[in-house]
């Protein structure tokens, strides 16, 4: 998208291990720096605002208004509330295990990454929320708290969650061997190269570029076939027309 290109936009992450590069061989495997390089190949103006840290769980992201009886505290440094502080353009919410380690069910999961998501939109700024994870040698009843979370985020975000399940996961709910660091529970090089693609392929730039709400066609190249010194009727007159607005797979007929 040509609007992309010429939009600058501030993408903060939050989340936990995974996301703060724990797993990666260099930081420079870890898919948050990934994908920094990738926006400011668009455009080197693009940032990326990393608050994500270890140990984090879906209360520790809640805003900061949020208080609830027994559970962890959120943290303002490193928290959704902070995100939209510091004007982001888009927030991607990377949360992998550790509330289903901490014995976090799916509806108390849930009811904070909508939270979450609500106190973004509440301020106009689009959320992606990734799907959990998969994790060797843990209990059924973890697996299943995962694989439900991860079925959960799929169903209520829709476009907006980012499925960092398949393809990753072996049939046992495990990471499949070349996407394990060594650890069991984080993802290597190659597993932080495959998340990083599902981001992209988001198309998260076009998303906060596009302004129109329905399509808006633009005349980006001319250029004439089978041309003659005459100029008689064989010649062919060729256009190439994109769309800057919202993607639309629909046929179109232009006049």
């Amino acid at each position: 998208d040509p609007c992309a290109q010429l939009t600058d936009i501030h993408v903060v992450v939050i989340g936990s291990s995974t996301a703060a590069g724990t797993g990666p061989s260099t930081p420079d495997s870890a898919w948050v720096n990934r994908y920094r390089k990738y926006l400011q190949e668009i455009n080197p103006q693009n940032q990326v605002t990393n608050l994500a840290i270890g140990g984090t769980t879906t209360y520790h992201i809640m805003p900061s208004w949020f208080v609830a009886a027994g559970k962890p505290t959120t943290n303002p440094s490193n928290n959704v509330t902070q995100a939209i502080n510091l004007g982001a353009d888009a927030i991607i919410v990377n949360m992998p295990s550790n509330d289903a380690a901490n014995g976090f069910g799916i509806a108390e999961q849930m009811s904070n990454f909508i939270a979450i998501s609500s106190s973004a939109d509440s301020a106009g700024i689009p959320v992606w929320v990734c799907t959990t994870q998969p994790k060797n040698s843990i209990s059924a009843a973890s697996v299943a708290i995962q694989t439900g979370v991860r079925d959960s985020i799929l169903s209520y975000f829709g476009n907006f969650a980012v499925d960092f399940w398949t393809g990753i996961a072996d049939v046992n709910n495990a990471i499949i061997p070349q996407y394990n660091s060594g650890d069991g529970t984080h993802l290597s090089d190659a597993g932080h190269r495959v998340l990083v693609q599902r981001i992209i392929n988001k198309a998260i730039p076009n998303f906060i570029a596009d302004t129109a709400a329905t399509s808006d066609h633009v005349l980006t190249n001319i250029y004439l076939d089978n041309t003659s010194i005459c100029g008689d009727s064989s010649t062919i007159l060729q256009v190439i027309v994109g769309n800057i607005g919202p993607s639309d797979p629909s046929s179109t007929n232009l006049i």
